[in-house]
C-alpha cells in the first residue's frame, strides 16, 4: 500500500497525473491503511491477505477464517452512505462502480479457490444508513471485526482451509 501512495506521489511530480488523480489515490491508500489496522486485529485461525493479484486487477485485502473467505472492498466518502435495496447513494447519487467491482472480484476469487467468497464493502469517513445492497453486506469500518466474526453457521472445512491458504499465498508472491 505504501508503494501504490509512493507511485501516486512520483507520478504527479512528473506531472504524469493531475491533483484529481493524486486526491483519489491518496484517498484510496487512507481507506486501505484504515482497513488493514483493523483487520489487524482477528483472532488466531484467521488470515488476512493484502494486494492478491488476479490476473487483470487485483483486491485490496482477503479475510479467511472459520467462516470463510471474504473479499474486502473499501470507500472513502464523507457525510453519509446510504445501501438499500434500491442501491449504493453516495452524495444522493447511486455508486454502481463500486458494488459492481466488489461482486467481480469476489466472483474472479472464487473461481480460483474453489469455495464461496463474501464480498463486503467497507464505509471509512462517512456516516451508514442500510446494510447491503444486492446480497453485499455494507459495513462501517469500526463493525468489520464483528462482522467477520459473527457466528452464522457457516464454516470451511480442514481441507477447504488448507488448500485455500496455499492458494492465497501463491496469489500474494
Amino acid at each position: 500500500m505504501l508503494k501504490g501512495a509512493l507511485s501516486a506521489i512520483a507520478g504527479a511530480l512528473s506531472g504524469r497525473e493531475t491533483g484529481a488523480d493524486l486526491r483519489a489515490r491518496l484517498k484510496e491508500y487512507r481507506g486501505d491503511s484504515h482497513a488493514s489496522r483493523a483487520l489487524q486485529g482477528l483472532p488466531r485461525g484467521w488470515h488476512v491477505f493484502r494486494d492478491l493479484n488476479l490476473g487483470d486487477e487485483s483486491v485490496d485485502h482477503v479475510a479467511t477464517g472459520p467462516r470463510g473467505v471474504f473479499t474486502i472492498e473499501v470507500s472513502v466518502d464523507a457525510g453519509t452512505v446510504v445501501a438499500n435495496s434500491r442501491g449504493l447513494f453516495t452524495f444522493g447519487r447511486r455508486n454502481t462502480r463500486l458494488i459492481d467491482q466488489a461482486m467481480r472480484r469476489a466472483r474472479t476469487l472464487e473461481s480460483h479457490l474453489g469455495v464461496a467468497v463474501q464480498p463486503v464493502l467497507v464505509v471509512v469517513g462517512a456516516d451508514l444508513t442500510g446494510n447491503e445492497v444486492d446480497g453485499l453486506p455494507v459495513v462501517l469500518l469500526e463493525e468489520l471485526k464483528g462482522f467477520l466474526l459473527q457466528d452464522d453457521g457457516r464454516r470451511l472445512s480442514w481441507d477447504e482451509a488448507k488448500r485455500v491458504l496455499d492458494a492465497l499465498e501463491a496469489m500474494t508472491r
